[in-house]
C-alpha cells in the first residue's frame, strides 16, 4: 500500500510540473541549477559583506517564484499563441534561455563579490552584455 501512495504521489507531482512547465530538459534543469545557484551565491555574498538579512533572503525566494511563474506563463503562452496567431512561438524556450544568461551573470557577479577571481575573458564578456544592456534601456 505504502509503495503505491508514493507512486501515485510522485506521479502526480511530475505530472503537475510537466502540465505547468512543459518537458523537463536539460534547459529546464539549467534554469533551476542557475536558479539555486545564484539564490546561494547571492545570500554568501551578503553574509561575507555582514549584509545578511532574512528579509532579503526571502525577497531573494519571492524572485526565484516570480521566475518560475513567468516561465509557466510563457509556456502556457506556447499553446495559445498557434492557435491564434497560426505561428509557432518558442516563449518558453527564449525565456528560460534569457533568465539561464541573467542568473549566470549575477552567479558570476556574486563570486567575485566572495573574492573568487574571474578569468579576464568571463569579465570583458560580462561587461559586454552589460553595455548592451544599457544601451538598449
Amino acid at each position: 500500500m505504502t509503495k503505491w501512495v508514493f507512486n501515485f504521489t510522485w506521479g502526480a507531482i511530475v505530472s503537475a510540473t510537466m502540465w505547468a512547465f512543459g518537458e523537463l530538459d536539460k534547459l529546464f534543469y539549467g534554469l533551476i541549477f542557475f536558479l539555486i545557484t545564484d539564490w546561494f551565491t547571492g545570500m554568501t555574498a551578503a553574509w561575507l559583506k555582514g549584509e545578511l538579512s532574512s528579509k532579503e533572503g526571502i525577497k531573494g525566494i519571492i524572485k526565484k517564484v516570480g521566475t518560475l511563474l513567468l516561465v509557466v506563463v510563457c509556456f502556457q503562452a506556447d499553446k495559445i499563441v498557434p492557435a491564434i496567431a497560426g505561428w509557432e512561438a518558442p516563449l518558453r524556450d527564449v525565456t528560460i534561455s534569457a533568465l539561464i544568461v541573467n542568473d549566470f551573470i549575477s552567479v558570476i557577479e556574486n563570486l567575485s563579490e566572495w573574492g573568487v577571481p574571474i578569468p579576464d575573458v568571463i569579465a570583458q564578456r560580462l561587461a559586454q552584455l552589460k553595455g548592451k544592456k544599457k544601451e538598449e534601456e
